[in-house]
């Protein structure tokens, strides 16, 4: 792991007044894999793998599903957004022709 500084202005020594070195801009730690007694990396690599794969084809499905059902989904939206407006006819005010007062009332 490597932690790098961009600005050493933002660290003062309230002692001397002076910003950090730039020779202290970078530090280099090496930090082994935390993970339980219990679980081999390869397990856990294993893990991450098929996990990886599920969600891509999940994805993969959810965009296929959304494409195909597109058409549909319009299709249905207005004709409910259309139910609702003659429904409420009465309440915005409208006047309706009258050979339609007949489907309302």
């Amino acid at each position: 792991m490597v932690i790098k500084v961009l600005n050493p202005d933002y660290f003062v020594s309230s002692i001397s007044g002076k910003s950090l070195s730039p020779e202290k801009t970078q530090l280099t730690k090496f930090v082994e894999a935390q993970l339980p007694h219990d679980i081999s990396e390869e397990d856990m690599a294993d893990t991450a793998s098929k996990t990886s794969n599920a969600m891509n084809g999940l994805l993969i499905v959810q965009a296929l599903a959304q494409v195909s059902l597109k058409g549909s989904m319009n299709d249905l939206v207005s004709l409910f957004m259309t139910l609702q407006l003659i429904c409420y006819f009465t309440i915005y005010g409208i006047n309706l022709p009258s050979n339609a007062e007949m489907y309302v009332e």
